[in-house]
């Protein structure tokens, strides 16, 4: 999907009126039949007897269940244990590899069916698809950066710009992020907050022990790494798009900043595929620039996302409503099992990796989308499958998008 493409099926996606007029729910009692009655007189015939009519046992008709309404799915259970705050880093380096991705980036996905400690070693999708979708991300980001003149070497030049620029207007571009996101996603604006700050929160989940683990389990978390690395790719997808839905609001503070925010998304997007994540997996927490969490106050979930600039803060708080969407797939697990998927799902190390793919996953998953369906009822059904049917109609999807629409289409 191109951005064009891409652009013009958000914009399609508002446009959709929130509820179908000539659908109303069931009525509790079904209406009367309604007779139409003759006033015109009657041809003259031969009179004949009527005939005797038939009895039947009166039956009375059996009362129509009233119509589910349809659950919101914004307000998901609240499971047992939070997840810790995703975090977005970013990376300043003074020398990359402009022409390919860094070999170790290469070499773990090549190798990684092979790397039997690594969690993804088994994992249906990462397995089998992983060094496509992050070759192809990879090609996506870096014919993005060439088209808007970005470049990883000025990165910290143009960071700076942005700052500058931003700073007298950081209450304007907190509440700008948090109505793009409530209309792109149809979320409400209460359910929202955003911070434009340098004092993010930290993931902080705890790591996994070395300990054997049923298969039911380790399906559980498979299923949770891939909703994973789906929310990484819908917020690195609204980074680098969504400040085209609000270019007019934009320009008004200033001119320069669409360019700018083009520029650092694309850049710092590819600068995951620069880096050795491997040897970097302890820094990683340090490099932070942005988070999400949901809270619940009284069975009301929040989104707190927390930035340095606006397009991560709206990536952020995009990734807080897939997070938010992912408790369908949390709540009915109790707490020891919660505990356990996160501890191996949701490890801080394990994100960069997770952010080159699921941007990938994320535009084929919108490609796959029936026409004027909205995202957030997608996510919420595919979180609700089992692990297996999930992770059998992502692979459709990831094979042929299109193909695959029936298969979203019965999901809702």
């Amino acid at each position: 999907m191109n951005f064009k493409k891409l652009l013009d099926k958000t914009l399609e996606e508002l446009d959709t009126s929130p509820e179908e007029p000539f659908n109303p729910p069931e009525p509790k009692s079904k209406p009367k039949a309604k007779n139409t009655m003759s006033t015109g007189a009657v041809a003259a015939g031969p009179a004949v007897a009527p005939a005797k009519p038939q009895t039947k046992p009166e039956t009375k008709p059996s009362p129509a269940s009233p119509k589910p309404a349809k659950p919101d799915p914004f307000r998901p259970p609240q499971p047992k244990i939070q997840p810790s705050p995703k975090n977005e880093m970013m990376v300043i380096m003074t020398e990359a590899y402009e022409e390919e991705a860094n070999p170790s980036t290469r070499e773990f996905w090549e190798n990684l069916p092979k790397q039997k400690r690594h969690i993804f070693s088994k994992h249906p999708i990462m397995s089998v698809y992983g060094k496509s979708l992050s070759k192809k991300s990879f090609e996506h980001t870096n014919k993005r950066m060439g088209d808007v003149g970005g470049n990883v070497r000025n990165l910290m030049q143009v960071f700076q710009q942005i700052m500058q620029k931003e700073r007298a207007h950081k209450e304007e571009l907190e509440s700008l992020a948090v109505n793009t996101v409530s209309e792109v996603w149809g979320i409400p604006v209460s359910m929202l907050e955003a911070n434009i700050t340098d004092a993010v929160d930290i993931n902080t989940t705890k790591s996994s022990e070395d300990v054997e683990l049923s298969q039911e389990m380790i399906d559980q978390i498979n299923k949770r790494i891939t909703i994973n690395a789906l929310t990484q790719g819908s917020a690195v997808d609204m980074m680098m798009t969504v400040h085209h839905l609000v270019n007019r609001e934009l320009k008004k503070i200033d001119t320069e900043l669409l360019n700018l925010y083009d520029k650092i998304t694309s850049a710092s997007h590819k600068q995951y595929w620069m880096m050795d994540i491997s040897s970097m997996a302890k820094q990683l927490a340090g490099m932070a620039v942005g988070s999400e969490k949901v809270t619940y106050s009284n069975d009301t979930p929040k989104i707190e996302a927390k930035a340095i600039m606006f397009p991560i803060l709206v990536q952020e708080l995009s990734k807080g409503v897939m997070e938010l969407l992912s408790h369908h797939g949390l709540s009915d697990m109790d707490e020891e099992t919660t505990e356990t998927v996160l501890a191996h799902a949701d490890r801080l190390e394990d994100e960069p990796w997770l952010i080159q793919i699921g941007p990938e996953m994320w535009r084929k998953l919108l490609d796959a989308m029936p026409d004027k369906t909205k995202k957030a009822d997608i996510v919420t059904a595919l979180n609700k499958l089992p692990p297996k049917q999930m992770h059998d109609l992502i692979m459709k999807i990831l094979d042929d998008p299109v193909k695959a629409r029936p298969e979203l289409e019965k999901l809702l």
